[in-house]
């Protein structure tokens, strides 16, 4: 008996499947726009440890703080251009 089953392609990740919040994703804009911590504080008129806290949660969601990786996601979402 042959198996028809059709291989599934992987999800491409959108906003709404994103395990981030809204505030986190805004970070994650501007952190892939090279605003520092700071900036991205006084931007959003957020206190610098409030942006801390979204920068820790974020890399705990995503699975990592580095800003490369993170501007590369942001380009998949569509959060930036290329």
């Amino acid at each position: 008996m042959i198996n028809h089953q059709t291989e599934m392609a992987p999800q491409k990740p959108t906003i709404q499947n994103s395990p981030l919040t809204a505030r986190e994703t805004e970070v994650v804009r501007l952190i892939a726009e090279g605003l520092t911590t700071k900036e991205i504080a006084d931007r959003l008129g957020i206190a610098f440890k409030t942006a801390v806290c979204h920068r820790s949660h974020v890399a705990n969601k995503l699975g990592t703080s580095n800003a490369a990786l993170l501007t590369r996601y942001a380009i998949r979402m569509g959060l930036i251009e290329p």
